[in-house]
């Protein structure tokens, strides 16, 4: 693993076998709402673009989309990005927080068990259940987030 100084103090994260070919173009540091990631200025005939590093690394064609498994836009090791879909990218985001601190689960005090667990897809809730802790509410999301995301579910 090697880094790659990409501006502000931050660093990128590539392979060895990619070195070479990556720290011969100026990377530049660019944050999003959720995250940091690496981007290059790109002439495309004519006009000026950008690129992510993540594709340049994966040499994927513009538009195509990119998933960071543990989440860091500056990890850019092959064995961390996979492609991936809008809506797979999507599934895989990281909690943003409740009251609870856990994805999926919410508080309900009609019953003994106070707590459910439930999915959304697609602006629908699939419910995971109810549970009498908070703790097996978030282990029953995260069942219900795997049968339906698979290798893209974020988990509690």
């Amino acid at each position: 693993m090697k880094q790659i100084d990409v501006g502000q103090g931050f660093f990128a994260l590539i392979d060895d076998e990619d070195f070479d070919r990556v720290r011969a173009v100026k990377w530049w540091l660019v944050r999003d709402p959720n995250n940091f990631y690496a981007k290059r200025n790109l002439k495309v005939g004519t006009k000026w673009t950008t690129q992510t590093l993540h594709s340049f690394v994966l040499r994927v064609a513009r538009g195509s989309r990119i998933d960071h498994k543990d989440h860091n836009g500056l990890n850019n090791q092959k064995n961390n990005l996979r492609p991936a879909t809008q809506r797979q990218n999507c599934r895989n985001r990281r909690h943003t927080g409740n009251r609870f601190g856990f994805k999926g689960v919410f508080f309900d005090p009609r019953g003994r068990r106070h707590f459910g667990a439930a999915v959304r897809v697609g602006g629908k809730r699939i419910f995971a259940g109810y549970f009498a802790t908070l703790e097996e509410a978030a282990m029953g999301y995260n069942q219900k987030a795997i049968e339906i995301f698979g290798e893209f579910a974020h988990l509690n």
